[in-house]
């Protein structure tokens, strides 16, 4: 069976409503997880504290 692993990263986006990065050297790669409910989690967790 294949492994789906999931990656989680973020950076600025030129427009909040496209998924075009401002600068793609400037990416914050949160890490690689094992399933979605792991990768949900740490999702989460680094978008609450990045809150303005």
């Amino acid at each position: 069976m294949p492994q789906r692993l999931h990656l989680v990263f973020g950076g600025e986006l030129v427009d909040p409503s496209r998924t075009e990065f401002r600068d793609v050297n400037d990416l914050h790669i949160v890490g690689i997880f094992p399933d979605y409910a792991s990768a949900h989690d740490a999702w989460k967790a680094e978008a609450q504290r990045t809150v303005d």
